[in-house]
């Protein structure tokens, strides 16, 4: 992984929520609907991979949405 952006990651995960919302913004271009911090960095570092690697195959692509979309539903489930 990039070096730069594995210190970036690393800031990242000493983060506050409020910063990790802010950033979620910036990579997604919308807002999140999780406010639950480690499920916000997992995102958050997972689309700056995607990103700074030229992204993920159909294959794997699919099986993210498919995960970050069960993750909503739980959480919506439990409020």
């Amino acid at each position: 992984m990039d070096s730069e952006l594995m210190r970036e990651l690393a800031q990242l995960r000493k983060s506050p929520v409020g910063v990790l919302r802010a950033k979620y913004r910036e990579v997604f271009g919308e807002e999140p609907r999780n406010k639950h911090r480690n499920q916000l960095f997992r995102r958050i570092a997972w689309r700056m991979q995607s990103l700074g690697y030229a992204g993920l195959s159909a294959e794997a692509r699919q099986r993210a949405h498919e995960i970050a979309n069960l993750a909503d539903i739980r959480h919506a489930s439990r409020c």
